[in-house]
């Protein structure tokens, strides 16, 4: 696909400017937002996309061709695309990740608030219903569930751009550019806290719930950034993991040559186990956020699941689902226990993730299996230095 890119000329921009007011009238709250986008021609490209510099590629035949109302539908999903970091939690998804079905898992939870509040978008949008997805959904837990569903593959041939976590296309411009430069990052995360107040002050029932919900999650920092960090932490894990396919003579390969089998390639399954401190020394809350977190892990990644529950001993559970969870325990603390109590489980975890205060002896040497400790609690203790810690405030 061979795309051009260049300047507006006059008469593209004021057809942008046409489509620019439809979408601050469907999306007020979206206003600044918009007003910051960086728009450059691209010719050939068929549909409109983002960058991490927050450039706006649109090509000015389909810009013609779909008209104020549609194009205007267009730039509030776009948008979203920035608002919602998306490049950044895709990257947190690791470098193999499957940039079609992130772009899926992506398009659907915007388009979810899109056509809750009658936003006009083009025919075949995608959306969690015609995906088989559940509605009000996290892009992660839809990536998730699509993943395994879809064969690897790489880059599509048009998605929504490197703004919206794909990789970075040939016709994307440099950040130092200059006929549009690149948006920095500072200016990009400032833009978003403002757009998260607008909402905010929006007049109840203009505003989706699930916009609502980011917008109360960007103004609250320090609990939207552990979230989504300790989720990032345990999707990393699991996806180096997978990505460590092996051969094995079991499963023939497709590729045969005369007189010699060859071996077929498999990948794992990952296996996870979650410790949970159950001391004294935890406070209802404490355990509460812990249990969130469980739920959260159990739900997103689809991988095998052991559980212990830990105080001076360990109480080791296989769950498929966290109500039938038993946190037993309330005397002193002591993570030696309860990470060599699951370390000794078969299957054996690949990743082993503590939900802690910290107050604990841990291992003197580093576990073969990745080790993620979440420290939870507005006064914590320290994890292991060469332990992947997330801290986590409550």
């Amino acid at each position: 696909m061979s795309i051009t890119t260049r300047p507006l000329v006059r008469h593209e921009r004021t057809l942008l400017d046409d489509a620019m007011l439809v979408a601050a009238n469907h999306a007020p709250y979206f206003g600044l937002a918009l007003w910051r986008l960086r728009p450059v021609a691209a010719e050939g490209l068929g549909t409109f996309a983002v960058d991490r510099g927050w450039r706006l590629y649109l090509d000015p035949a389909t810009l013609t061709e779909w008209g104020a109302q549609l194009s205007g539908g267009v730039l509030v999903h776009e948008v979203s695309h920035l608002i919602r970091q998306h490049a950044i939690r895709g990257d947190a998804l690791g470098a193999n990740r499957n940039h079609e079905v992130w772009n899926y898992a992506t398009d659907a939870a915007i388009n979810a608030d899109l056509v809750a509040a009658n936003i006009t978008l083009p025919e075949g949008a995608v959306t969690p219903d015609a995906l088989g997805l559940p509605a009000n959904g996290v892009e992660e837990d839809y990536y998730a569930a699509l993943a395994p569903q879809q064969p690897h593959s790489q880059q599509p041939e048009t998605g929504c751009g490197s703004g919206a976590g794909d990789a970075s296309a040939e016709w994307e411009l440099s950040d130092d550019d200059a006929s549009a430069p690149a948006m920095p990052a500072s200016q990009a995360d400032l833009t978003r806290r403002q757009v998260a107040q607008q909402v905010s002050a929006a007049r109840a029932g203009t505003v989706s719930g699930g916009l609502r919900r980011w917008a109360e999650a960007t103004l609250a920092p320090a609990q939207i950034n552990w979230r989504h960090r300790l989720r990032a932490t345990v999707r990393q894990a699991v996806n180096h993991r997978r990505g460590m396919v092996d051969y094995t003579y079991a499963r023939p390969g497709r590729r045969q040559h005369p007189k010699m089998l060859t071996p077929g390639m498999i990948e794992p399954v990952v296996t996870i186990a979650v410790v949970v401190d159950t001391s004294g020394s935890m406070a209802p809350a404490q355990i509460s956020a812990a249990m969130s977190e469980v739920r959260s892990i159990i739900a997103s990644t689809g991988a095998r699941l052991t559980i212990a529950a830990v105080d001076a001993r360990a109480y080791v559970q296989t769950v498929t689902s966290i109500d039938d969870l038993d946190l037993r325990g309330g005397g002193g603390t002591d993570m030696r226990v309860g990470i060599e109590a699951v370390r000794v489980t078969r299957p054996r975890p690949d990743v082993i993730v503590v939900l802690t205060d910290g107050f604990t002896p841990w291992p003197e040497r580093p576990t073969r299996e990745r080790l993620i400790v979440a420290l939870i609690g507005k006064r914590v203790g320290e994890a292991p230095g060469w332990a992947h810690s997330v801290r986590v405030r409550v």
